[in-house]
């Protein structure tokens, strides 16, 4: 002590290390408790490389198994989407094979091919997906207007609406794209068929046909009846003039005539008298005949020209209809998680999965790399 006190160009703190240094010394049994500190560290690194090892095959299958699941879904799905691909397409087949009777059917059917003639009666169907299903309503009501259509019904509520119309033919390709722009082509789908009513124009044009040629017979008839009517009303008035000339000329002889010859004169008119009553009955019955007759004829005649406007106004109805489009718009209020359906390729739960299957990868890996780091 006395060394390092006599030493006076030290500092007290080099004293002291010095002091220290000199006093160090290792424990008796520090062997024996080295031993047992790398003992019980070995025991526990192996402890924890088991824990590590059975974590590790635990967490190695989680995003294997989500992927499992996302690929499911969209099987699933897949599945789902022909299944209602076929419902659909039977759907419309049956419609488009669906008609009033078979009858009808079958005549359509069998129209000859040189008449190829084409009477297109359109209809429109579409449907809308929205989150706004009131604006959306009113703004087809809009463009319905602003294509000269007509607005039959309107339902609309906050879930959904239905929108029927009818516009102009040579308008439907323009309404159509100004419908899809409304809400896009991912939520618009459309149905349009087409009808030719050929076969309705052909009927309409034959009876219209049979109308006429009746109406030519008839007229026919009509001209013939009143020519017989005035040649039999002027044969027996000729009659009844012959005789009547014949009465005066024996009146006139019977002046300067002598007894005898005036007794053959009287006699005679006697005779005519009769035949004069005689053709005057001809003459009132012809007329009473010809009276029923023509007007008979007539009613006919009237009855066939109003069957003609009728045919012309059934003719001109189609003609309209074919130039009319009749359709409708349904509205489908759609939720966000559709929204964002629509826009990924596949079901929305599969890509959830997927994502699942990616963040439990990603954590594995740095699980493994932390874990790494510390063995």
């Amino acid at each position: 002590m006395n060394k390092y006190m006599n030493n006076n160009k030290k500092t007290n703190e080099e004293i002291f290390q010095s002091w220290g240094e000199d006093k160090r010394q290792l424990p008796i049994n520090n062997a024996l408790l080295k031993s047992s500190i790398l003992a019980q560290t070995e025991i526990l690194a192996r402890s924890n490389a088991n824990k590590f090892v059975k974590s590790k095959n635990i967490f190695r299958f989680v995003p294997a198994t989500f992927v499992a699941i996302a690929v499911f879904v969209f099987l699933v799905n897949m599945n789902s989407y022909k299944s209602e691909s076929n419902i659909q397409t039977m759907g419309v087949a049956d419609m488009m094979t669906s008609s009033p009777s078979e009858s009808t059917f079958y005549r359509e059917n069998n129209l000859s091919i040189k008449d190829n003639r084409e009477f297109l009666k359109i209809g429109y169907n579409a449907t809308l997906e929205t989150r706004n299903t009131s604006d959306l309503a009113k703004k087809i009501e809009i463009t319905v207007r602003g294509f000269d259509g007509r607005i039959d019904s309107v339902n609309n509520s906050d879930k959904g609406g239905y929108i029927s119309f009818a516009i102009p033919k040579d308008k439907l390709e323009a309404f159509r794209l100004e419908i899809k722009d409304l809400v896009g082509e991912r939520f618009y789908s459309e149905y349009i068929n087409s009808q030719n009513l050929l076969s309705e124009k052909q009927g309409i044009e034959n009876w219209q046909k049979q109308i006429e040629d009746r109406l030519e017979v008839l007229n026919s008839e009509r001209g013939q009846l009143v020519k017989n009517h005035n040649k039999n009303i002027s044969y027996y008035q000729g009659k009844i003039d012959a005789i009547n000339t014949e009465i005066i000329l024996l009146n006139l002889e019977y002046k300067s005539a002598n007894l005898q010859r005036q007794i053959e004169i009287t006699n005679r008119i006697n005779q005519l008298q009769p035949d004069v009553s005689s053709f005057n009955a001809e003459i009132l019955n012809e007329n009473r005949n010809y009276n029923q007759r023509i007007y008979e004829k007539d009613n006919e005649i009237k009855t066939n020209r109003e069957n003609l406007k009728s045919a012309q106004k059934q003719d001109s109805d189609l003609l309209e209809r074919v130039e009319t489009v009749n359709g409708s718009i349904s509205l489908k209020w759609i939720s966000l998680w559709r929204v964002v359906d629509v826009y990924l390729p596949g079901p929305l739960l599969a890509w959830i999965f997927l994502g699942l299957g990616l963040v439990s990868y990603l954590w594995y890996r740095y699980y493994i790399r932390v874990i790494n780091a510390r063995f």
